[in-house]
């Protein structure tokens, strides 16, 4: 009884381990965009909601201009239904004289989304930029967010 046992664990192991790979496909469709504002000498902070809302704090004033949140598209080839986890990174804003500026955080995003071939998601993530003073020169910032989407595997 106990051979039996041991075949039937170790074929187990062997169909977990073999499965299909998943293609899953990011295509980013709007970049992050925080749109024109002044910064005083206090600082203070711009943010893009997920739904596209522009705030500012401190001695920041919002210019009338373009502003929204990134939006990127997820997508497999998969018929069967799959479970993804997205992980969102960023890098520092640069403008075309070397200064830096930080991307403080990134808007919270749903846990899990559960994508499936001819049924995409789109995935919005908005954010927020922090100035402590007025030091910033002008200029147009640019830099990256990122995605990485990871199979649930729970």
């Amino acid at each position: 009884m106990k051979p039996l046992k041991l075949i039937f664990l170790g074929f187990l192991f062997l169909t977990v381990g073999n499965l299909p790979a998943q293609n899953i496909y990011i295509f980013p469709e709007q970049p992050l965009e925080f749109g024109g504002f002044s910064v005083a000498n206090a600082g203070g902070t711009v943010t893009i909601s997920n739904s596209g809302e522009r705030f500012s704090s401190g001695t920041v004033q919002l210019l009338n201009s373009n502003y929204h949140p990134a939006i990127f598209q997820i997508s497999t080839d998969n018929t069967t239904p799959v479970e993804v986890i997205v992980e969102v990174s960023r890098e520092p804003l640069m403008n075309t004289e070397g200064t830096a500026m930080i991307i403080a955080s990134v808007s919270d995003i749903a846990d899990t989304f559960t994508i499936q071939a001819g049924k995409p998601v789109k995935v919005k993530i908005g954010g927020t930029i922090q100035m402590n003073s007025g030091d910033y020169s002008p200029g147009t910032f640019n830099g990256n967010i990122s995605l990485t989407v990871i199979p649930n595997s729970e």
